[in-house]
């Protein structure tokens, strides 16, 4: 079992197998994040947590299918569906995934490869499925994290608990209903949300009034299902936009990249960056040189 605890989203997003992903820190504070990850041959399990409202998706690898069981009591809006205790979430090889976790995020996946589930389950689709009998999905749950703190020091334990695991996970599928259909109310959602991403310097009434609802409708949405209200959310976006800005251009200079990111208040975003990640734009610029 390989164990690791991370002062950032960051550093998180980098340890994930079989997963190219991205994340947004919706709030300010000091996020902490863990991750537990256990290789059994060619099958990974991960259980991943993270302690802050977050906002993120991502891509699987062309070559692993991804199930993932979350945790039931925070939150979470996957794929434009509202998970609960018997939600599997299951993604393809190649297809990707968008989530907000209001409430903070904690997942255990398994990554299999495609070859052994197309075998016994060809026609399987990306989505988040009801299991009908909840004892299934626990069990498989419950291993998972009996596998975490097994001794598998040997090439025969290693493949015990990996056919074990199969053998739940099939039992799981094919204990599914139908994948649920995403909710009028969440696609609403994520339809706000992708244009004020694309258009965070606009102001909420501009926003409401291109959705044609009110400026109350929209804060309130927020505030329900993000846990935020708009303006903290469109805070967010640019506070990670400068953030990916420094990072993935780190000859520029700070004032170019605010430039860049339509930021006009320096000494403010300065005080809100640190707020949000623990540090100034310069030190997070420093630290991003030195680890090229």
């Amino acid at each position: 079992m390989n164990y690791q605890k991370f002062d950032s989203l960051d550093e998180l997003l980098n340890c994930f197998r079989h997963f190219d992903i991205e994340a947004i820190q919706l709030k300010k504070g000091n996020c902490i994040s863990s991750i537990t990850q256990v290789i059994l041959d060619d099958v990974w399990i991960q259980h991943s947590f993270v302690n802050f409202a977050v906002e993120h998706q991502g891509v699987v690898s062309k070559d692993h299918y991804a199930f993932a069981i979350t945790d039931a009591i925070k939150r979470q809006i996957h794929s434009k569906v509202l998970l609960d205790e018997n939600s599997l979430i299951i993604t393809k090889p190649s297809k990707g995934y968008k989530a907000i976790a209001p409430d903070g995020h904690e997942s255990i996946t398994i990554h299999v490869p495609k070859e052994i589930i197309e075998k016994k389950f060809p026609s399987l689709a990306t989505g988040v499925y009801s299991v009908k009998d909840i004892n299934k999905l626990k069990n498989l749950e419950s291993l998972c994290k009996k596998i975490f703190h097994s001794d598998l020091s040997d090439k025969s334990s290693v493949k015990q608990a990996k056919d074990l695991l199969i053998e739940k996970l099939e039992l799981t599928i094919l204990n599914l209903d139908e994948p649920r259909n995403a909710h009028r109310y969440y696609k609403h959602l994520e339809n706000i949300i992708d244009f004020m991403k694309k258009n965070s310097n606009l102001s909420i009434n501009d926003i409401a009034t291109n959705f044609k609802i009110s400026d109350r409708t929209i804060r309130n949405v927020f505030m329900h299902q993000v846990g935020i209200s708009p303006k903290q959310y469109i805070k967010a976006i640019k506070m990670d936009q400068l953030k990916k800005e420094l990072s993935n251009n780190s000859n520029s200079r700070i004032t170019q990249a605010l430039k860049k990111c339509k930021i006009h208040d320096h000494s403010l975003a300065s005080k809100e960056f640190k707020e949000y990640f623990q540090m100034t734009p310069t030190q997070y610029k420093k630290l991003n040189t030195q680890n090229i």
